[in-house]
């Protein structure tokens, strides 16, 4: 093969690629909501970041909303918020949308509800925004519920997109505009309300600790005067029972000093009758002699 044929079948791959490769994709051209229905005002499932990229399922024939996947969730973004792929750039949605060849869809509220977030809170106000969707002003003009099938003609889709390209004013866009920064606007709010919910935390999470350090002190200082009442206590029980055995003792010692008295006098009177007994036995008998004779 010539060195020619490789070179042109290269410009030729890469000028094929980018129709290819971001088939279904686009692109967030700022932080946005992805929220559960075509309108700011459903219940919001995340934040997308700028610069990330998302699969595109489908959009309203308007272009104003498409349903999206971002990292795992199931979604709207608004229209005017996504880039897509074209002539060799990202451009709005909005405007190259019908040159992409994505699905025209409707939102239908009670499938696409049911198949998506039963599983998350707000599913149990699901009476109330599906009146919401019923009232929805798209419904009134008609082009809430005008889509096509994945396996309908593209052609004559192309065309009517391309007469509605053309008829967008620019009051549309000053109203895209809006909405972009009506976003902005929400997230700015968002995150200023996520700062302060995260500094009351950490007040409270203060608060808690402190608390608990003082609930600690107080529970030391209880245990020692427990413990000093106790301490306490045994002292004033060992005095007593000191006070009460002191007159057990003073009997003791009074009937030791009694009992020593009494041998004593014994001893003494003992003494007495052995010396009677003495003097008696050296006294001379009748006849005149000692006894010794």
């Amino acid at each position: 093969m010539s060195r020619k044929k490789i070179i042109a079948g290269a410009i030729l791959a890469a000028t094929l690629l980018p129709a290819t490769a971001f088939a279904g994709a686009a692109w967030l051209q700022e932080n946005t909501e992805i929220h559960a229905g075509p309108d700011y005002d459903y219940p919001t499932l995340d934040i997308a970041y700028a610069g990330d990229g998302v699969e595109i399922h489908g959009c309203l024939s308007d272009y104003s909303w498409c349903d999206v996947g971002y990292r795992g969730l199931r979604g709207w973004i608004a229209g005017a918020e996504l880039l897509g792929y074209y002539q060799d750039r990202r451009q709005p949605i909005a405007y190259v949308g019908p040159y992409l060849g994505y699905d025209i869809l409707s939102f239908r509220f009670d499938s696409y509800w049911d198949h998506h977030y039963r599983s998350r809170d707000f599913y149990r106000e699901r009476t109330r925004w599906q009146q919401f969707s019923h009232n929805h002003p798209h419904r009134r003009d008609g082009r809430w519920d005008r889509g096509r099938d994945r396996d309908g003609d593209r052609d004559g889709d192309r065309a009517r997109n391309d007469r509605d390209r053309g008829e967008r004013t620019r009051g549309d866009r000053e109203r895209w505009s809006n909405d972009r920064q009506n976003s902005y606007r929400r997230q700015v709010r968002e995150g200023a309300d996520a700062v302060t919910r995260r500094a009351n935390q950490s007040e409270r999470r203060r608060q808690e600790q402190t608390q608990q350090g003082q609930s600690k002190t107080d529970m030391v200082r209880q245990q020692q005067a427990q413990q000093e009442q106790v301490r306490r206590q045994r002292q004033t029980e060992q005095r007593q029972q000191q006070m009460q055995q002191r007159p057990q003792q003073q009997q003791v010692q009074q009937r030791q000093a009694e009992r020593a008295g009494r041998v004593e006098r014994v001893r003494e009177s003992n003494t007495q009758r052995a010396e009677q007994r003495h003097q008696r036995r050296g006294k001379p008998g009748p006849g005149g002699s000692d006894g010794n004779d």
